[in-house]
């Protein structure tokens, strides 16, 4: 491991309810805080450069949230 991104809560929601949105199927807070990492690094990195991430979480845990 080189580094750890921080994430804020709020930011993983956001993210997890945006990307619920855009695929059609519930993701999870964790996967959210993923993407949103996986957006940092792109930004600093380029278009030209690949990033990955994996959805370690489904949402259906979530959905009593009043943010999800």
């Amino acid at each position: 491991m080189d580094e750890i991104l921080t994430i804020t809560d709020e930011e993983a929601i956001d993210t997890a309810v945006e990307v619920s949105a855009a695929i059609g199927m519930l993701v999870g807070i964790s996967t959210g805080a993923n993407v949103a990492a996986a957006r940092q690094l792109a930004k600093r990195y380029g278009q030209d450069k690949n990033i990955m991430t994996i959805s370690p979480d489904g949402g259906e845990k979530y959905l009593s949230m009043v943010e999800y």
